[in-house]
């Protein structure tokens, strides 16, 4: 939670002095700003739609904490791991995209936040396939070199829906 803070704490310090602002102190896209998280954004959509939980995983830090639409906090690779791989192993995820998406960003933090779709197919044929839409909430810092996500929330679905909902385990 300690770690929470201090990543929230620093986001808001960011949003409050960023060099890398439009106009009237609004979210840019500019490519300082966009390069880290939006990067990661991408290539997450990427590896979610091909079952690739490796390719997934690569995206987030060791400590990093992922807060599921109405689900407890996974915190760390593990628990990571596991939200998206019962997922992804129940589901064939296509139709994936953001919509809406703002970044902001220093050289070593970047966040984003938008709306988020995904179509979820049940590989059981037991259920409909469903689109979710929500909203999400990406931080990312830099290190040695590298992006890596150290905050993932999800929400606000358009209906009360957890990736629990679609799971294997279910």
């Amino acid at each position: 939670m300690k770690r929470v803070r201090i990543v929230v704490v620093l986001f808001l310090t960011i949003l409050g002095a960023a060099p890398v602002r439009a106009a009237g102190n609004a979210p840019t896209t500019a490519p300082a700003a966009a390069g880290g998280v939006q990067q990661l954004n991408d290539a997450f959509l990427k590896a979610l739609a091909s079952g690739d939980i490796e390719g997934v995983m690569k995206l987030y830090a060791a400590d990093a904490v992922l807060f599921p639409p109405g689900e407890k906090v996974a915190r760390g690779q593990d628990e990571i791991r596991f939200k998206w791989k019962d997922l992804m192993d129940a589901n064939t995820i296509s139709d994936t995209g953001l919509k809406d998406a703002k970044y902001v960003g220093s050289p070593t933090v970047s966040a984003g936040w938008g709306n988020v779709t995904m179509k979820l197919s049940p590989k059981n044929g037991k259920k409909e396939p469903k689109t979710i839409e929500g909203r999400f909430s990406t931080i990312a810092e830099k290190r040695n070199g590298k992006w890596a996500y150290v905050f993932v929330g999800i929400g606000e679905l358009d209906e009360i829906l957890t990736l629990e909902h679609y799971s294997k385990t279910k």
